[in-house]
């Protein structure tokens, strides 16, 4: 009879500890929501600056069958506003605690340090960029984060 509520009182902690927010996961939550801000601000920013959004002029993106300088920052920024995005989902299935979410989130993390590399190497570094990857992979590899995902778990 003691073990039936000793059975049923850590579900019901496990329940409970899976609502309560750490504070692991919110330092997460706020770095992924500061990496899709800065996202979606360069994209939105690159379009204004392009004339795509606005009422400038807009120059042409091709010339021949090559894009010009243009149209690769308008390909920048496109991919830019796509990665904001990605990361407002990945944010919004964090905050859920969805256990894709986790594994989308590290995912997500290790594509964005790789960027920095190329970034990196291709000298344009955004050394913030990759910090905020750096310590959101070691959030996200803690153990008070595995649980409340339940990663590791059967």
């Amino acid at each position: 009879m003691a073990e039936q509520f000793r059975a049923i009182g850590s579900a019901g902690q496990d329940e409970i500890e899976k609502k309560r927010p750490t504070a692991a996961i919110a330092v997460a939550a706020f770095i992924i929501f500061l990496g899709l801000a800065v996202q979606l601000y360069s994209g939105i920013t690159a379009l204004f600056d392009l004339g795509v959004l606005g009422k400038g002029p807009v120059p042409p993106f091709f010339a021949g069958d090559a894009l010009t300088e243009a149209g690769r920052r308008l390909f920048a920024s496109s991919f830019e506003l796509a990665y904001g995005v990605g990361s407002l989902v990945i944010l919004i299935g964090f905050l859920r605690r969805r256990r894709w979410a986790w594994v989308a989130a590290m995912t997500w993390v290790t594509v964005s340090l790789a960027v920095g590399l190329v970034r990196y190497f291709g000298d344009e570094p955004r050394f913030l960029n990759m910090l905020a990857g750096v310590v959101l992979v070691l959030v996200l590899n803690l153990a008070a984060v595995h649980r409340a995902f339940g990663i590791g778990r059967r």
